[in-house]
């Protein structure tokens, strides 16, 4: 019994060293789902800096050397980007239209209303490009060749004279702050002839910007030309009128600038 204790209490012998033909394998893993999409993020960045070094200066270099044919050639040679190209601009039409009014409307106005209405304002412009977009591809539904994401490009681009209506407006108002109104494009007609016929001229800008737009998908001339102004028009009607009735009431009496 002694015996058969002693045995079972002695320690049994341990195995040192090596066995043959095993080996430690050590198996990296790795994230494959964030490397794809950080690899994406970092194409896309690419992509938007090249559009904004190279893209965009062609695109206001043709408007503005070549009205017709130019723009009508971004129309017709727009390809798999119109819709990134479209979107991009539409995007800096927003962050363009909350910036810029909330440097230059002064610390009295931006503490009255706050951040949040010029955040709603810059939303308005967009909506009004996005609206614009819609208008466009219903029309080419109709009488053209429609293709809604490349309609992105269209409301664009409508977005670059829209940008440029705001800093006329904010330059003027540098001179004649009183009687200007950031919210308020009717009060760059009231500050003279000058004024008024930039105005026209970056109105005229918009309507062809559609029209060419129309005359590249096939649309007839004669309705690409009576319908252009039309979606403009309509566009900020539709436009204006929702943006007042989901963001003006909150924007401290200083959103009715539009006439609305």
């Amino acid at each position: 019994m002694n015996e058969q204790q002693s045995n079972e209490s002695s320690p049994k012998p341990v195995i040192t060293g090596n066995i043959d033909g095993a080996q430690q394998i050590s198996i990296p893993v790795t994230n494959a789902s964030g490397a794809q999409s950080q690899a994406g993020t970092n194409v896309y960045i690419d992509e938007v800096k090249s559009f904004f070094s190279k893209s965009l200066l062609q695109i206001i270099k043709n408007i503005f050397s070549q009205p017709i044919k130019g723009t009508l050639g971004i129309f017709t040679n727009s390809g798999g980007e119109a819709y990134q190209q479209g979107l991009i601009l539409i995007v800096t039409t927003t962050i363009f239209y909350i910036l810029v009014p909330y440097i230059v409307a002064g610390s009295e106005i931006r503490s009255a209303i706050g951040f949040g209405a010029f955040f709603k304002m810059g939303l308005s412009a967009g909506l009004i490009l996005v609206i614009i977009s819609v208008l466009t591809f219903v029309v080419k539904a109709v009488s053209g060749k429609p293709d809604l994401k490349k309609e992105l490009l269209t409301g664009g681009i409508c977005g670059i004279p829209l940008m440029l209506i705001l800093l006329t407006i904010a330059f003027f108002m540098m001179f004649n702050k009183d009687s200007m109104s950031l919210l308020n494009p009717e009060s760059l007609i009231q500050q003279g002839v000058v004024s008024g016929i930039i105005l026209l001229y970056l109105l005229l800008m918009l309507f062809n910007i559609v029209q060419q737009s129309f005359k590249a998908s096939g649309t007839n001339d004669a309705l690409s030309w009576y319908l252009s102004p039309l979606v403009i028009c309509i566009g900020f009607y539709i436009g204006f009128k929702i943006a007042s009735s989901l963001f003006m009431p909150s924007m401290g009496g200083y959103g009715n600038g539009f006439g609305y």
